[in-house]
């Protein structure tokens, strides 16, 4: 991982740099934790924890182009530390370890192989004791999609700050096959693995761990642009390289530790089983001129992570002949849909109905070939535990995510339940599955733009009573348009002031009331037509109250002076 000095900026630990020049690209949005503290409450993932921490180390190094860090771990017991070409590229030099335990060591760099983006170093052989504390490899071509999946390193350079690296629980999410072009800094090409568990910055080039605390792959910043999630290089891709690479330094690559037993079932296998047949793949074309275009006034250094990329989408199997997909899967000018089977079969499908405020559309196909999808009855406790499976970016294969649902009655009219598992454009569309693989609601209101973008750990899903309800209208070419809504053009900062204290402005679209009126970034809004503004939600509501067009006395604050001013409100764009 490279680090890029600001001119100008003061820099005081390796981290700052990473964070700085990888902040748009932490694909798992979820913190990592640290194993001491309250996030981290399941005995298994302290046990894990327990057999694995003291095997893993931060490194630095130094080379002709910069400065480079990020985690590794041992694999031997004589010193071998295995990570990433992003951690210590061809040429790395002036190579420090930090341990948990031994503090700072100086190592060297064995082998690079930038196309396996594979690296290992290696310390000195320990005078006194059974040397180094080591990780074994895993057979990783048995890692199965819905498996428990741990990230671990040194997230905010925590082995050196804090003497500790951070855990991160998952399960592996897809098995992915990556080309060259979805991330610069990437530069493994093949089959990865795909894991929920959090990759971010200080932990690349950190092992991906089972559920047993074995290696079965190398964090790398790669991803599926539909999916956007952490992927790991599998052990197997590299595994022959790292014992060559032992045995020509002198070293005995027959004694490294042997795998242990995961024995750790999928918890959601039987219901991926159950749902997969009704779980579909669409590939929808829309004219050249459709592409979506973006509001001309977010600068938001965030944008490539948000902006949808085409690929195949999802859609769920209601009868033999009809299919439920987010509205926005086949929003625009669509020329043609076709639903993608196993085995290559294209079945073309057709848009009967949709509803853009639930977020929904109903296709159908001419050829009875789909089993359909069973609705589960009623609505979910708060804290079930869900699985969001997806055909995105493969057709041929599940993708899966997992979490639970947090609230049951949010968004429009309080038809969506409110998810925590990763939502994001290659599961929009699919389905919420129970533990039995009954359908719970269909994922959707993933949006470009939208605040809780892919993966945020704030998703939803219309519910399953709701849309069965709405099945019915579809049925007959139901057409409904988004609702007009009133809008003072600007979005909401981060942070924002404390309770009672106002609204603080983020963004401010050009051409909207609040730029005409004179708003800007940081302002703090203070009272709407004479009504106090203690947060951004009460903002929120007096402008809903208003209509299109109407003018609105605003009251605000910047840097300590009062401003006031009359604004016009406008119609608020689609997210």
């Amino acid at each position: 991982m490279q680090c890029m000095k600001e001119p100008g900026k003061r820099y005081d630990a390796p981290m700052r740099n990473a964070a700085g020049r990888l902040g748009i690209r932490i694909l798992a949005v979820t913190m990592a934790c640290v194993p001491a503290g309250p996030a981290c409450t399941s005995e298994s993932d302290r046990d894990v924890y327990r057999l694995v921490a003291n095997a893993v180390v931060g490194l630095t190094c130094k080379t002709d182009k910069g400065s480079f860090m990020g985690t590794g771990a041992f694999i031997h017991a004589d010193g071998y530390i295995l990570t990433t070409t992003g951690v210590l590229p061809e040429g790395a030099r002036e190579v420090q370890v930090f341990h948990p335990d031994l503090g700072r060591l100086e190592a060297r760099l064995v082998g690079a192989d930038p196309g396996m983006e594979l690296s290992l170093a290696k310390v000195p052989v320990r005078a006194e004791g059974p040397g180094y504390p080591s990780l074994p490899l895993a057979d990783s071509d048995g890692v199965r999609v819905g498996e428990t999946a741990y990230t671990i390193g040194n997230t905010q350079n925590s082995i050196l700050l804090y003497g500790r690296p951070a855990l991160s629980p998952g399960i592996v999410s897809a098995w992915l096959d990556l080309d060259a072009g979805q991330n610069a800094l990437a530069t493994f090409r093949g089959r990865m693995i795909e894991t929920t568990a959090a990759l971010n910055p200080g932990v690349d080039g950190g092992p991906l761990l089972d559920g047993a605390g074995n290696v079965i792959g190398l964090l790398s910043f790669n991803y599926a642009p539909m999916r956007r999630l952490g992927t790991a290089v599998p052990t197997n891709a590299v595994r022959e390289t790292i014992r060559g690479w032992i045995a020509k330094d002198g070293g005995n690559a027959g004694t490294m530790p042997a795998a242990r037993p995961s024995g750790d079932a999928p918890s959601f296998a039987e219901a991926l089983a159950a749902a997969g047949p009704s779980i579909l793949a669409l590939e929808v074309t829309r004219t050249a001129s459709d592409a979506p275009t973006p509001r001309p006034a977010r600068q938001d250094p965030h944008a490539p992570l948000i902006e949808r990329p085409e690929g195949v989408v999802t859609g769920l199997a209601v009868s033999r002949t009809e299919i439920l997909t987010t509205e926005w899967n086949v929003h625009g000018n669509v020329e043609s849909i076709a639903v993608l089977l196993p085995g290559g079969r294209r079945i073309a499908a057709e848009i009967v109905g949709w509803n853009q405020p639930q977020d929904i559309a109903l296709l159908r196909v001419a050829e009875p070939l789909l089993r359909p999808a069973t609705f589960a009855d009623g609505t979910p406790r708060v804290g079930t535990r869900v699985a969001l499976p997806g055909r995105s970016p493969h057709p041929d294969r599940l993708t899966v995510t997992t979490g639970i649902v947090s609230a049951t009655r949010r968004r429009t009219r309080d038809q969506h339940m409110q998810i925590d598992a990763p939502v994001n454009y290659g599961n929009a569309g699919g389905p919420v599955l129970d533990g039995q693989g009954k359908v719970l609601g269909l994922v959707n209101q993933v949006r470009a733009r939208s605040r809780q973008s892919q993966n945020s750990g704030v998703g939803f899903c219309l519910r399953a009573d709701v849309a069965v309800e709405a099945l019915e209208w579809l049925r007959g070419g139901a057409k409904v348009g988004a609702a007009r809504r009133p809008f003072l053009g600007v979005t909401m900062a981060e942070p924002q002031p404390s309770p009672g204290e106002g609204a603080a402005v983020g963004d401010v679209i050009p051409q909207g009331g609040a730029e005409k009126v004179g708003l800007a970034r940081g302002d703090v809004i203070l009272e709407v037509d004479g009504e106090k503004i203690g947060a951004w939600q009460d903002l929120v509501e007096i402008v809903q109250r208003k209509e299109i067009g109407e003018n609105i006395h605003v009251v605000w604050l910047r840097g300590g002076e009062r401003m006031e001013g009359q604004a016009t409100l406008t119609e608020r764009p689609d997210e």
